[in-house]
Parts: C-alpha cells; structure tokens; sequence
C-alpha cells in the first residue's frame, strides 16, 4: 500500500484504462469459465455473451469528457454567472496594502466560499455505471474547478492553504453509480480510489454511493436480489413526501357576492355559469393535467358554477396545482367556446392560443383587491391566502399575431381545507360524487366517465412519493436489444410510458433518468440513435414533451465503439417541459470516422424542438423546416400513384440465385426450367436513372409451384434440401425462419410477382445519392430493394431531385457512412406536385438515360476488356471507376492483379486508356449538366424561392 500510494496514477496511467480491460476480459473469462465446465472431449456453445447481454461497451474520454462539460459543466457556468464570478481582475479595490480584505474583498470571498460549498451539494449520478468513465470524467471536472477556486481565494488572502480534503470531499458527496453488474461496481470504485489515493490517507467509503443493482426494477419478484429502488437506497437524495388530503372549491367567475364586496359597494358582475358542453371540456382537459403530472385526486365534479376537488398533495404543491389547473382549463375552454382566439406560432407551423402579455394569469378573473370568497352551502369558511399569479410559461409564448382578449372563467381564490380525519376524508369524496343530484342537475354519463377515470383509491393516492433527485444525469446507457430481455417486458410495460414490446433496454433508462432529476436538472446520454425507428415512437413523444433539449449530437456516420457496430447520438436535456425551445444539432461526418472529435468545432444548425414529429425527427433548421412544410403540402406518391413493393426474399440466395453458365446447363437439363428461371438485379447492381444487364438469374418457385414439372430444378435445390427446409420445429437448427412454404419455394410470399414483369422504378434500400432508375428489362429484383410499378420519367425526374433527396434525408433512417435507408414506408410519403408540360420532363429523362447508358457502356466496355484479356477474377473498385483516376494508377492497379504490360503495350493501352476516359467524362460532364437543369425546373415546380434553393443545396 505504501508503493501504491506513492504511484503517480493521474499522470503515468489513465484509470480509465481499467474499463478497457474489462470489457474485453468479460468475453475471455466466460470463453475459460465454459470449458472448464464441460467434460472431456465435450462441446459446450456459449450463450449470449454477458457482454452483450449487459450490454457492455466502454466510452471514448472525449465523449464523456464532452457529456460532463455539457451538464455540470453549464450548471457550473450558470452559478457563476448568478454569483457575478465568471471572470475576476484584481486591483487595489479588494485589499488594502497590508492584505487585509476591504467590504468589496470581503463580499468576493462570500461567494466564492459559497460557489465551493454549492460544488460540494451537487449530486451526480449515472444510472449504468459501468466501470467508472463517467464518474472519473465528473470527479475529474470538479477537483479542477474546486482548484481554480482555491487558486483564486489563494490569491485573495494571500494563502494557500486548502480548507478542506477536496478529492475526498467530492467521491463522498457528489458523486454516484448503479450498475447491474458487480465486477463492473467494483472496477469503478477502484478507479475512483486510484484517482484519489494519497499517502497517509483512508480510502473514502464508497459503498454508500456506488451500487450494484438493477437501476430500472425495484420489484424483487422480478428482479431477485438486483432490485433497486432508488428512494430507499439513497436516502441522502430522496425524500418522502409528507401527502395530505385537500378538500378544494372553486367558484367560477361573479358568482359568489361577500359581504366585504356589499360593504365596500362592489357592483357584482354578470355570473359565468358553465353549460353542459364546458363543463365537458373543463374536465375533459384536468383529466389531462392529472395523467400528465400524475396527480392524486379521490374526488372531482363540476356543477354549473364550481368545482369540488379531493386532492392529495403536500400543502406547498396545492397553489401551484390549483393554478395550473385553473389557468389551463380555463383557456382551453374559452378557446373552444370561441371567447379566446388562438393566433399563429412562429417557426415550425403550429397554431397555439395567444398568451396574455402580463405576467397575471388572465384565465383567472381579476376582481376588486377588497373581494373574499364567501362562506358557501358548498364549502366550510375557508383561509384567504391569495393564490399566486401564473407566469406567462403557464400559458402560449407570446409570438405572432394576438389573440382576442381573454374572458375570465373562475374566481381568482380557491378554497382549501385540510381534511383531517378518515371520517372526514370519506364523507367528503362522497358528497363530491353526489353534488350534482344535490343541485338536481342532470345526469351525464361521458362525464361521469371521464371523472372515474380521473380519479384513483385512497390507497394509490397515498402510496409512498418522493421529492427530491439529483442534479445531473450522465451516462452511457446498456446497449442491449429487446429480444434479450422479454421476461421483464410485463414490468416495463406498467411502470415507463416509454414502453414499446420492440423497444431497445436503453429506452428505459431516458425515462428512470428523468425520474430521478431534480426539476430544471441536468442530463447527458450518448446511446443509440431512436430518432425514426417505429420501436421508439413513444420514447421519442416522451422526450420531446416532457424535456428540453440542449445539444444533440449525431454519430450515426462513424463508428465509436470498438467491438460493436452502432449508431450513437447524444443528448444533452434539461428536466423542464420547455418544448418550444430551440436547440443545437450537430451531425458528425463520415470523414471523422478514424480521429479523436472535437464536437465543439463542428457546424451545427439550430433547431425547433417543435418541429420534432413522433413519427420520426428530422433535424432541419428553422429554415429548413418551413421548405419542408412547403413541399407537403402537395399529395403523397403513395395517395396518388399507389404503393410501392418490397424486392424478393428467398431465404437461401446460395441456391436459388445462379448464374448464367448454371442456367444455361439447367435449361439445357430440361427445357421446363426456362419458365421459372428470371433475369435477376442486387442492390448493388442498380444505378441512377438506368441500370445495364447483368449475367444474375432467379430460380423463382412461387408458392403453389408444381416442383415435380421442374426436374432440373428440383434436382438443382436437392442440394441444400436441408437448409431450404424451414425450421417449424423447435428442434431443427438448420434451416429457413418458420412459415408455412415447402421446402423449394421462396421464402415470402409474393403475389405481386407480376410487378416485375413490367416497366417499373426501382432502387436499393441503402443510398448515398437519389439512385432511383427505370427498370424496362423486367428483371426482379431481390430485398430490401424497392419497385415502384409506374413507368412515368416524369417521377424519375422529380425522384432523383436535390430536392427529394432534402426531403428523404429529414425522414429516413441514416446507417453507418451516411447512407439513408429508403424503406417502402419513407418513400410513400414523398409528396409530389401537380405537372402539366409531361413533354419537357420526358425530354430531360430522355437525354439523361441515354448519356448514363452510353457512359455505363463505356465503363463496362474497358472492364470486360480486361477480363477478358488478362483473366482477371477480381476488379478493383479503382478499375471499376477508371474513368476516374490517371493513366498511372490504372497501371498500377493493373500489377496488383498480376498484369504485366510491355513498354510498347503501355503505349497502346495509354492511348486507348486516355480515348475511353475523354469519352466518359464528357457524357459525365452531360449527365451532370442536365442534373442541373432537372433540379431548376423542380424547384420550380414546388415554388421554392432562391434563399430556399439556396438552403436546399448547402
């Protein structure tokens, strides 16, 4: 231990470098552990991996380095900023000339021991631990901003004495883990405590705050002993709330005469009474308010001119309720009943209701300052505390045209009675629930729905709740896909909003972390992208109505992760339901993939958070989001020319794509095979505008063929019977996915087999450019592919526009170096305009085809030459695109693969070389022209304006 101490860890190693060692010893010890268990001579496969079970993949220092400075440290930043100490200069001001501190001197050593003692109340933590990136990221940022500080008071006092044990301080009252794995908690404190260890000093005690459990299950029946409740464990962050019962009236507005009014000669005005639709929609909208903030109440109704509530809160929680309750259900329906007009929101394109432009709350009535709630048949004397005025947030941001004024709807005091005894409590709900037959009103059965539903059981309502949380949230959530834990989906499915049956682990540890965050607290995640995927619709309703985003990096285009092949983003929220916010998107590209990031110095773009659709996000600019609104407004492809159709699945291509030398040989065997034998494109095969023929053939047995009238062919799929045969059976291994086809038919069905036969638009599913062409040799095409049935060049026009490719960027799935994935569903949704000179647009598909049928022509020319000549089985992708590099890297290729070229067979390859290359680049130089022309006559077509083209082109 004295050694131990005595070793510069911080400087001779990174102790991050124990989460790589880690990670990749959890493969090899289970690898040794499986043999050791079985027997001699006997094979033992290895489950699923703990590592990919758990989900374990250490996080590069720049991305937690990045994640840290953007939570604490804005926190950080903000605080200073309220202490008035971001950037301090000495001079004579602070100390007299002996060094004593003058007031000013004074005031700035307060604050600067405050910021320190605010440092230490931060509470850190990351729900996934691991072995400890994060956390030595966070201990790392705050002994560094603790020693700034101490240098600055140093420089104050003419000292250097520290007051405290700093490094100690911070391991013990800042920072916190979960993680599932012990091996992993273990790690973490041990890189924690090699941080910190010094000489002569204990070890700070960490078990109270790193913690091996599940973070997201708290039930022991589901999770053994790994359950975790967060409220029990860390004592020191939550608190339980001290709930009480609130019997509450509120009287609707002019309805209620005091005798202070009369004594004052208060004019009593017109009375609100609420029609049988308002009160409707009156309910109807607290009902929302209640599910959204999960409020507890045991009684509601609302009678003509007031409303009773039972709610269970603390005394602090019941104004800001009431208020909300009061201002949101007023305003919705004014807006409904046409007393209160919405007016339009700038930015994104959504109509919100205008906002009053003070900060009083305009929904509840403003009445005479002399004016009390009076005593009432419905509700015992009440105290008169005012309740406190809504802020402009609790209503639409003011912006765009103003609404019509508001008209008041409720009294601006409610009354609130504490309920004291069970007794009360029960009499209470049940006077509520039968205060309409009271007044004689009548009965209403939607309403009385919608208020069950509203209301919860005495034991639910006052079920254990908590305050409190901590400051900050980071983390690296498991990367662990849903089919890896089913026997947990019937718990997530009660507990999280997020829950979706195909939804990823890493779903459910967003929605935990904003559970446990204080409100306006501070989150930092990098986990994979949910941005489109139809398993995170929720998720991503979740985040965009309950958070506020900050930053949102997307990694999708490069690979961070050594070991695993993702799709990273991260997000960097705050714990408040400011939705209207805009926020920064930074796209990390491709050309990134193999350097240390600096995200800071990358371009980004600002956007509406409202812009965000649950369907899929698409992180346009303001800018761009207004062209996108623009272009939508025409029809979907799919609403008027019909859907498109997915390429063919086999299941098995080994046997049933073949190539022309094997279809020639099975014609050959029986001439029957010719009826089921189809000329056959790959996605790699299929070009923009107009793809060339190639030597591909499908053996295409449909369901329903006759095998027996195909004895070639029959023979032919003999071969791999086994691996045709699909595994109905639990105890085949080997073998096509269950379904009920016979061992020689294509996998999936497909009855729109004929779609191929005819002229068609095709593409591949993975695209770095619009790749979408006209198929008229009725090939089939295999899956993911795509065919659209519609031989119209028009389409192809508009399809291989910039414009469509802005447009399928903003909604498609992004994979690895930038590609989209333009599945059936994205590409239905395209929209397209009204066109009526068909001509000019065939004209400009005409000439386009052609010169990219001629320059294929030239390109597969000069190939077909080579191999032919010089046998060569493989082509480089350098020799593929010849026309794109000199003469001198096309010898140069040529030797890879073995060709040797005299002197004077240079000089007449050179010639030929440099003719075929001028050739290409001029047709090049021709499609390229005319790519221009199409994008104009399109941006026209949807009526963009220059700046518009402009932003579409950037």
């Amino acid at each position: 231990m004295l050694k131990l101490s005595e070793y510069d860890f911080n400087t001779e190693v990174d102790v991050n470098i124990l989460g790589h060692i880690f990670e990749h010893s959890l493969s090899e010890i289970e690898e040794i552990t499986t043999e050791l268990s079985a027997g001699p001579g006997e094979h033992v496969p290895l489950a699923v991996s703990k590592r990919k079970k758990d989900g374990v993949y250490y996080t590069p220092k720049y991305i937690t380095q990045y994640i840290v400075e953007n939570t604490i440290g804005t926190l950080c930043n903000e605080k200073r900023k309220e202490l008035e100490i971001e950037e301090i200069e000495f001079d004579g001001s602070y100390k007299k000339k002996d060094g004593k501190l003058l007031a000013k001197g004074k005031k700035l050593y307060q604050k600067l021991d405050g910021y320190k003692s605010w440092l230490l109340s931060l509470k850190i933590v990351d729900p996934a631990c691991g072995s400890g990136a994060f956390l030595n990221q966070a201990l790392n940022f705050l002994i560094r901003e603790h020693k700034n500080i101490d240098d600055i008071i140093a420089e104050l006092t003419n000292t250097a004495l520290r007051l405290f044990d700093t490094e100690k301080s911070i391991l013990e009252n800042n920072l916190y883990g979960v993680d599932i794995n012990e091996e992993s908690v273990e790690i973490a404190k041990l890189s924690l405590w090699l941080r910190t260890a010094q000489k002569g000093r204990k070890l700070s005690v960490l078990s109270n705050n790193i913690k091996c459990g599940n973070s997201l299950i708290d039930d022991p029946a589901v999770a053994g002993d790994k359950a975790f409740n967060w409220n029990v464990e860390f004592p020191q962050i939550f608190n339980k709330k001290k709930k009480q019962a609130w019997h509450i009236t509120t009287a609707t507005y002019n309805t209620r005469y005091s005798q202070r009014m009369f004594d004052n000669y208060v004019k009593p005005g017109e009375p609100v009474l609420l029609s049988e639709k308002e009160e409707q929609i009156i309910t109807d909208k607290i009902a929302e308010i209640v599910r959204e903030d999960k409020l507890n109440i045991l009684a509601f109704n609302v009678c003509v001119d007031h409303m009773h509530i039972v709610l269970v809160c603390e005394k602090e929680e019941v104004p800001k309720i009431m208020q909300k309750i009061k201002s949101m259900s007023a305003r919705t329906c004014n807006i409904a009943m046409g007393r209160t007009i919405p007016a339009q929101h700038g930015g994104a394109c959504s109509t919100v209701a205008t906002a009053v432009t003070t900060a009083q709350a305009q929904e509840h009535a403003p009445v005479p300052t002399t004016a009390t709630v009076s005593e009432t048949p419905e509700h015992a004397p009440v105290s008169e505390a005012p309740v406190s005025e809504a802020p402009v947030s609790e209503h639409a941001p003011v912006s765009g045209q103003r609404g019509k004024t508001q008209s008041h709807l409720w009294a601006r005091k409610s009354g609130d009675t504490e309920i004291q005894s069970e007794e009360q409590l029960y009499n209470t709900i049940k006077y509520i629930r039968t205060n309409r037959q009271k007044h004689k009103l009548p009965e209403n059965k939607k309403l009385e729905k919608t208020i069950n539903e509203m209301c919860c059981s005495v034991n639910r309502a006052f079920r254990a709740e908590y305050n409190g949380g901590f400051d900050v949230v980071i983390g690296n959530p498991p990367y662990v896909r849903q089919e890896l834990f089913g026997e947990f989906k019937p718990y997530f499915e009660t507990k999280f909003e997020v829950f979706e049956g195909t939804t990823d682990l890493f779903a459910y540890f967003y929605e935990k972390s904003f559970q446990i965050l204080v409100d306006e607290g501070r989150f930092g995640f990098i986990s994979n992208t949910f941005d489109k995927t139809k398993a995170a619709t929720k998720l991503r309703n979740y985040l965009r109505n309950n958070t506020t985003f900050i930053n949102y990096v997307d990694f999708t285009e490069v690979q961070i992760f050594e070991g695993a092949t993702t799709y990273p983003v991260i997000i960097v929220a705050r714990n408040s339901k400011e939705t209207d916010s805009i926020f920064k998107y930074t796209k990390i590209q491709k050309a990134n993939q193999s350097r240390i990031i600096d995200i800071d110095s990358e371009s980004c773009v600002e956007v509406a958070q409202n812009s965000l659709e649950s369907r899929s996000w698409s992180f346009n600019s303001v800018q761009g989001s207004i062209i996108l609104k623009k272009i939508c407004q025409h029809q979907s492809i799919k609403d008027q020319y019909g859907k498109c159709f997915r390429g063919i699945v086999t299941g098995f291509n080994e046997a049933f794509i073949i190539d022309r030398l094997t279809k020639e040989i099975l014609e050959k065997e029986h001439y029957s095979s010719k009826d089921l034998i189809k000329p056959f494109y790959e996605g790699k095969d299929l070009s923009k505008w107009h793809t060339a023929k190639v030597d591909k053939y499908l053996i295409f047995t449909r369901r329903g063929t006759d095998i027996d009238k195909y004895p070639a062919l029959k023979q032919h799929l003999e071969l791999n019977r086994e691996k045709l045969t699909p595994k109905n059976s639990p105890e085949k291994k080997i073998g096509r996915k269950p379904g009920p086809y016979k061992w020689f038919e294509i996998q999936d069905s497909v009855d729109y087999y004929k779609v191929f036969e005819n002229e068609k638009i095709t593409w591949p599913n993975l695209q770095s450019e619009n790749k979408f062409c006209l198929e008229n040799y009725k090939y089939y095409i295999n899956a993911p592919s795509v065919v659209f049935p519609s031989n119209s060049k028009t389409l192809l026009i508009i399809l291989n526009s910039k414009l469509i490719w802005f447009f399928l960027k903003s909604i498609c799935v992004i994979r690895s170096g930038g590609y989209i994935e333009v599945k059936p569903q994205y590409f239905e949704q395209i929209p397209i305009p009204e066109f009526k000179d068909e001509e000019t647009f065939e004209n400009l598909a005409d000439k386009i085809i052609k010169a990219t049928t001629e320059l294929q022509a030239i390109q597969l020319n000069l190939i077909n030459l080579l191999r032919n000549k010089f046998e060569i089985e493989r082509i480089t992708k350098k020799l593929q695109n010849w026309h794109k590099i000199e003469f001198k890297e096309f010898l140069k290729e040529l030797k890879k693969a073995k060709v040797k070229l005299s002197l004077s067979d240079e000089a007449e390859w050179m010639q030929y070389f440099n003719e075929q290359k001028q050739k290409a680049q001029s047709l090049k130089a021709e499609i390229n022209k005319t790519d221009k022309e199409i994008d104009q006559m399109v941006y026209e077509l949807y009526g963009l304006t220059e700046e518009e083209i402009k932003i579409v082109e950037s």
